[in-house]
C-alpha cells in the first residue's frame, strides 16, 4: 500500500515545480509514461491466478474425499457380502444402519398411531395434506375479503375464531379448514418422530431455520430504514431555506445513511455458522444511496434534463461532506466527486461478494440437509427390508448365502433390498453430505481471497483513475485548484483504503 500512495506523491509532485511546469510538454510525457506503466504492471494479475490454485486445489480435496467415502462405502458392502459369519454380515449391516439412524436422528419419540413407518412416505403424506390446508385458508380469505373480517389463519392457531355475525358459509369453510389442520398438525408429528430433534439433520435444520429467520428480521429492519432515508431526501428536496436549513438537512440525510449502515442482524442463540456473513446488507444498501447522490449531483451539474437546474443547497452540502469529509467546504471538487464515486463502486462490488458468499453458504446448508434427509430415508428402508427379511432368511447363516438363493426367493430380494438401500445411502446421503462440509470450508478460504483481492483491486482501479486525471490535467493544463482537488482526493482516497 505504501508503494501505490508513494507512486501519487511522485505523481502529483509532479505538477507542483513552479508556475512554468503547470503546461510543461516534459511534465505531460512523464504522466503519460507513469500512466502507462501502472497500467502494464497489472497488480491485479496476482491473485487471479492465485484463485486459480486455490480452485484447482480446492476440486482435487473434493475429488479427494469422494475417492476416500465411496472406498469406505465399498469396504463395507464387501465385509457384509463375503463374511463368513453372521456377525460380519448380517448383525454388521444391522448395527451400521442404526448407528447412522442414531446420529442422524438423535433420540426419536414413540410413534403414535396411524402414522406411515418410513419418513419418505411420511414427508410426502405431509407435503399434500398442506396444500389441501393452505387451499382451505385462502378458501375462507376469499369468502370475507369483502369485509371487514378477512381472516389470515394458522394451522398453530386452532381452533381458529369465528368472526362475530359470519355466515354459514363462512362458519362451514372454517371448520373445514380447522379439522385439515388437524391432519396437518398429526402428520406433522409423525415426521417429527421419525426424523428425530436432534442429530445431524435437527442440528442443519435448525441452523437454516434460524438464519432464515434472522435474515427476514434483517432485510425488514434495512427496509425500514430506507424508506424513512427516502422520505426524508424528498422533504429536503422541496424545502425552501437558507444554508442553515440545508446543513440541518445534510445533516439529517447523514445520519439516516449511517444509521442504515449500522443496522446488523439480530444475535443468534448458540453458534450458527450460517449467520457469519450476513452484515453487510446494511452496509451495501447505504453505500449504494452514497452513490446514487454523487451521480444525481454530478448529472444536476451537467444540466441533466434541465439545463437551468442547479443542486439544491443541502445537497451541495451533503457531497461535500461525503466528498472532504470532515472538512465540510461548501464547494466539493469534481475531481473528488469522482474518486469518491469510484471508491463507493468497488466497495459496493466487494459488499455484494460478500453477500453473494452469504447466499452460498446458504445454500450448501440446505443441500447438505437434503443429503441427510436422503441418507436418512435410504437407512430407515434399509432397517425395513432387514426386519422383514428376519421372517424369510436364516440369520445363522452368512448374508451371502441369502442372497445367492435367487431372485424367485423372498429372502434374496429383501436382502439385496436392504443391501442396495445401505449403499444408496452412503452414495446419495452420506457422499454429499460430507462434500458439503468440505465446501463450508472452502467458502472460508475463498472469502479470505475474496478480501485480498478486494483490497488490491480497490487501490488499483482508484488509483488508475488518479494518474487517468493526472495525465489528462497535463495534457490541457493543469490549474492550482484541480491540483488542490486532487491532493485532497487522493489523500482520502490513500487514508480510507488503508483503514479498510
Amino acid at each position: 500500500m505504501s508503494r501505490f500512495a508513494a507512486a501519487i506523491g511522485v505523481a502529483l509532485l509532479s505538477t507542483l515545480q513552479g508556475c512554468a511546469a503547470l503546461y510543461n510538454p516534459d511534465r505531460d510525457k512523464a504522466a503519460q509514461a507513469a500512466q502507462q506503466a501502472f497500467s502494464d504492471a497489472a497488480i491485479g494479475q496476482a491473485m487471479q491466478d492465485e484463485r486459480k490454485v486455490l480452485l484447482a486445489n480446492q476440486a482435487e480435496r473434493q475429488a479427494l474425499v469422494k475417492r476416500q467415502e465411496l472406498a469406505l462405502r465399498d469396504a463395507t458392502l464387501a465385509l457384509v457380502i463375503d463374511g463368513t459369519t453372521p456377525a460380519y454380515t448380517w448383525d454388521m449391516l444391522r448395527t451400521e444402519t442404526e448407528n447412522r439412524l442414531a446420529a442422524l436422528r438423535g433420540a426419536v419419540k414413540p410413534q403414535a398411531q396411524g402414522c406411515h413407518p418410513l419418513a419418505k412416505d411420511a414427508r410426502q403424506y405431509l407435503v399434500a395434506e398442506t396444500e389441501k390446508a393452505a387451499l382451505g385458508a385462502a378458501q375462507v380469505y376469499l369468502a370475507t375479503i369483502d369485509s371487514e373480517q378477512a381472516m389470515s389463519l394458522s394451522c398453530q392457531a386452532i381452533p381458529s375464531a369465528l368472526p362475530q355475525g359470519a355466515s354459514p358459509v363462512v362458519a362451514a369453510l372454517l371448520q373445514g379448514y380447522d379439522e385439515q389442520c388437524a391432519v396437518v398438525n398429526k402428520a406433522t408429528a409423525c415426521l417429527a418422530s421419525l426424523e428425530g430433534s436432534g442429530g445431524t439433520l435437527g442440528a442443519i435444520s435448525a441452523q437454516i431455520r434460524q438464519a432464515q429467520e434472522v435474515k427476514a428480521a434483517y432485510g425488514a429492519d434495512i427496509a425500514k430504514t430506507k424508506k424513512v432515508l427516502a422520505k426524508l431526501i424528498a422533504e429536503a428536496d422541496t424545502a425552501k431555506g437558507g444554508l442553515g436549513a440545508a446543513a440541518n438537512f445534510a445533516t439529517g440525510v447523514e445520519a439516516q445513511l449511517a444509521k442504515l449502515e449500522s443496522i446488523k442482524p439480530g444475535k443468534a442463540k448458540g453458534s450458527n455458522p450460517l449467520l457469519a456473513r450476513l452484515a453487510d446488507e446494511g452496509r451495501l444498501a447505504s453505500l449504494e444511496q452514497k452513490r446514487a447522490l454523487l451521480e444525481q449531483y454530478l448529472a444536476a451539474l451537467n444540466g441533466a434534463g434541465n439545463a437551468d437546474a442547479t443542486p439544491p443547497l443541502h445537497r451541495t452540502r451533503l457531497i461535500a461532506d461525503l466528498v472532504n469529509h470532515s472538512t465540510a467546504t461548501t464547494a466539493p471538487p469534481t475531481a473528488g466527486i469522482l474518486m469518491q464515486a469510484e471508491f463507493f463502486r468497488q466497495q459496493i462490488d466487494t459488499a455484494k461478494v460478500r453477500n453473494a458468499r452469504a447466499d452460498a453458504i446458504m445454500h450448501i446448508a440446505e443441500g447438505k440437509r437434503a443429503a441427510i434427509t436422503a441418507e436418512l430415508d435410504y437407512l430407515m428402508q434399509a432397517q425395513a427390508h432387514l426386519k422383514e427379511a428376519a421372517r424369510h432368511c436364516d440369520l445363522a447363516k452368512p448374508y451371502f448365502n441369502s442372497i445367492a438363493r435367487g431372485s424367485g426367493s423372498p429372502c434374496s430380494n429383501l436382502a439385496s433390498r436392504a443391501l442396495l438401500a445401505f449403499a444408496a445411502s452412503w452414495t446419495a446421503g452420506r457422499l454429499p453430505a460430507t462434500q458439503a462440509d468440505y465446501r463450508l470450508i472452502e467458502q472460508d478460504e475463498l472469502a479470505a481471497l475474496d478480501e485480498s483481492e478486494a483490497a488490491l483491486q480497490q487501490s488499483e482501479s482508484v488509483l488508475k483513475a488518479i494518474f487517468a486525471q493526472i495525465a489528462k490535467l497535463n495534457a490541457a493544463g493543469i490549474k492550482p485548484e484541480d491540483i488542490a482537488g486532487l491532493w485532497q482526493a487522493a489523500a482520502a482516497t490513500v487514508i480510507a483504503i488503508r483503514v479498510k
